[in-house]
């Protein structure tokens, strides 16, 4: 009944049902491993490499995934979603002691041995020197020196330069502090000799890891050994004893044979493996007690620092705003602000220098609820730190200096961050597929938003050369509508060690729908190494050219041929065309280099794509477009949830997902040349029962004619015969 009921004109909106069906996207790609820094159990967007810079720390030589994401990028690929992987094993690590430097008499003669020296630490990791001319007589400091070559405060620069008392040999590493002043000694001649000699003294150097250990777990319990102790033999050998398991007449020469110490803690029966990628083995020292094992599980730990209140106790505790060893090149630095409460400067540094400007805060306080508290503030706005508690106001890094003037040495390092075990380690292949297990899932966080893409480029380094994990991401992908790009192990990149490994059959036809590999790696300029070459997963830019050409062409375009190249790569093999004949019958794709052409990916069959499997999802593209519709449709029809299920709503549905797939058709995404040839949308009584509307359920039908890559082009050549005479 009309409102109102006055004579006039009135207006009525009807419902069009019109729902327009958005294209999904078809090039988002997830990328699962290792980077610098970045959260971990998070799945972040970047729309640049220099996003990734920001947030993942850019490449890394250690990390596979840096690179794969940058050749995304740098072949077309515009958006990726970061899942950094990270995990520990229990360690425990040996350490020893080396001759730190030499103090020096700088004139030489027995005066020298009354020249004392003393050492003690700062909170900054650096020293302080004080050198005596006798005993008991005021020193000459010489403080916060630091052993980096190239600081402000090198103590060969500082101490050498001042013309004093003594000078300093062979600074290696930082002394240990002294209880009491020692004296310099040996100033005097030689027996029967008048050339005088220096006084002189070898500094200790405070505690050197020596080996760190990696606990490897074992038995049906999983268990993992307690304490380690060592035995110095003192002839450069040493013995390592573990519970039952001990290794005597060790050595670190690699020349050793079976002695030397990482061979012989990687034969079967050892609990445990040598760490060989964080710095130089040393021969450790004898334990005076057994050392533990500690830091096992999947957290790897933030860098962190706490400030000290003005009258004692702890006033804030700051952490990294993320895990891993890059956190503990930040220092802090807080002065008095003199409107009230305090600054706080945080920067990250690469030596001496900043990498970055730094992120400074001022008039903080310790309020709860106030505006300018310090938790609050730098928890919302800083892109390095994290604040855990702050509980007073913290005393100044050097009295009446500000935040903007503070020196590298008056600023607080923050410590303890730690990288995990890395892909390079002993026992990251066999322990690693837990970590990268639990990351798939993160991506469910990304939700609404969507992935079409994955790449795993570390997961050929484990120890079943990736077909566990391959099997549970190819499941995951299948479940979300996307596609998995796959990488070969080190043996495989070879014409015949492909072939070997057999990862179609590993995977079996229903996962490998949905998944395809490339062969070989690409070998490409390392700008870490120098712009050496170096061969890398060829993953990360074939999802790259898959990003290009869907832009260009669209998705039902296969990803190879002359349009697919592949920038700045070669193949790290080359591939005659029988050998790529092989391939290809076996649903392998290939990178191949055309003169005239460059590198190019040649090859579009999914990983169920082999002859003797006759399998409709033969093709990338075919499979690709598939997979577009589904994603679009389960989109798009989220509102025909819930409405009255009869002819209005199956009518509805048809008017909607017809009106899309004409705009496919007409793009050119199905072959055929009419739209009856191309395509059908079913939605009516006969696609849904009454037993189906009974039990809430409304079918569509939804059919295309794919668009198939034309692999063999067959010219065939005939001569035409001559006139004959009537």
């Amino acid at each position: 009944m009309l409102q109102g009921g006055y004579p006039g004109v009135y207006i009525q909106e009807i419902p069009s049902g019109v729902h327009t069906v958005t294209a999904a996207a078809t090039s988002n790609l997830a990328v699962i491993g290792h980077f610098p820094r970045g959260p971990v159990g998070e799945a972040l967007r970047v729309n640049s490499w220099a996003d990734v810079e920001r947030t993942y720390g850019g490449l890394d030589r250690r990390y596979l995934a840096t690179y794969a994401l940058q050749d995304f990028f740098l072949q077309g690929g515009s958006v990726a979603y970061v899942v950094r992987a990270g995990f520990q094993q229990a360690t425990a690590t040996l350490t020893t002691t080396e001759t730190a430097m030499q103090v020096v008499a700088r004139n030489p003669g027995a005066a020298g041995n009354r020249v004392h020296y003393a050492v003690a630490h700062n909170p900054d990791n650096s020293f302080d020197l004080s050198i005596f001319a006798a005993e008991g007589e005021e020193p000459v400091v010489f403080a916060g020196l630091s052993v980096t070559y190239g600081t402000a405060n090198y103590a060969d620069t500082r101490v050498n330069g001042s013309q004093g008392l003594v000078k300093l040999a062979n600074i290696k590493h930082m002394p240990a502090e002294t209880d009491a002043p020692v004296a310099l000694t040996h100033g005097a001649g030689a027996a029967g000799s008048d050339v005088a000699v220096a006084a002189s003294a070898a500094l200790n150097s405070v505690p050197l890891p020596a080996l760190i250990l990696q606990a490897i777990e074992s038995g049906a319990d999983r268990r993992v050994p307690r304490h380690v102790e060592a035995v110095n033999n003192g002839n450069g050998t040493f013995n390592i004893n573990i519970g039952d398991f001990a290794a005597e007449n060790l050595t670190i020469n690699p020349a050793g044979g079976g002695h030397y110490v990482v061979t012989a803690l990687a034969a079967a029966g050892s609990p445990v493996r040598v760490v060989t990628t964080r710095g130089p083995l040393r021969v450790p020292a004898t334990t005076a007690t057994a050392v533990g094992f500690s830091g096992g599980g999947e957290e790897v730990p933030a860098a962190e620092v706490t400030l000290t209140a003005a009258g004692g106790g702890s006033a804030l505790q700051l952490e990294a705003a993320n895990a891993g060893e890059w956190g503990n090149s930040l220092r802090v630095g807080v002065a008095n602000n003199p409107t009230g409460g305090f600054d706080l400067i945080v920067a990250e540094f690469r030596g001496s220098q900043p990498k970055s400007p730094p992120e400074t805060f001022r008039g903080l306080n310790t309020t709860p609820a106030d505006p300018n508290n310090a938790l609050e503030v730098i928890n919302h706005g800083s892109q390095l730190l994290t604040v855990i508690a702050a509980d007073a106001l913290p005393s100044e890094s050097a009295a009446g200096v500000a935040v903007d003037d503070l020196t590298i040495a008056q600023m607080k390092p923050l410590s303890g961050g730690l990288d995990g075990v890395l892909p390079d380690e002993p026992t990251w292949a066999a322990n690693a597929l837990g970590a990268f297990t639990a990351a798939i899932p993160v991506l469910d966080g990304i939700e609404p938003e969507i992935f079409n893409l994955m790449i795993v480029p570390e997961a050929p380094m484990m120890a079943d050369e990736g077909v566990g994990l391959y099997a549970l991401a190819a499941d995951y992908c299948a479940r979300q509508l996307a596609f998995l790009l796959v990488d070969h192990p080190d043996r495989a990149d070879s014409a015949i060690g492909i072939l070997d490994w057999n990862i179609a059959a590993m995977l079996g036809s229903d996962l490998g729908r949905n998944a395809a590999l490339c062969f070989p790696r690409v070998r490409r300029p390392d700008p870490l190494n120098g712009e050496r070459e170096r061969a890398f997963p060829a993953s990360g830019a074939i999802a790259g050219v898959m990003a290009r050409t869907d832009a260009r062409r669209g998705v039902w375009k296969a990803p190879a041929g002359t349009e697919a190249s592949i920038i700045k790569g070669t193949p790290s093999v080359m591939l005659t065309d029988l050998q790529q004949g092989r391939l290809n019958q076996r649903g392998l794709n290939s990178l191949r280099a055309f003169p005239n052409i460059g590198t190019v990916h040649w090859g579009a069959r999914t990983l169920a794509g082999s002859d003797a499997l006759a399998s409709e999802w033969k093709y990338v593209p075919v499979r690709r477009t598939a997979l577009f519709i589904e994603r679009s449709l389960k989109t798009a029809l989220a509102w025909a949830v819930f409405e009255p299920n009869d002819e209005p709503l199956w009518a509805n549905i048809r008017l909607n997902v017809n009106a899309f797939m004409q705009d496919l058709f007409s793009a050119g995404a199905f072959a055929g040349v009419t739209a009856k040839e191309a395509y059908h949308v079913k939605c009516d009584k006969e696609t849904t029962s009454q037993q189906d509307v009974n039990s809430g359920i409304v079918n569509i039908e939804v059919g295309f004619q794919p668009l198939k890559p034309a692999e063999f082009v067959v010219l065939k050549l005939t001569q035409l015969a001559g006139r004959f005479a009537a």
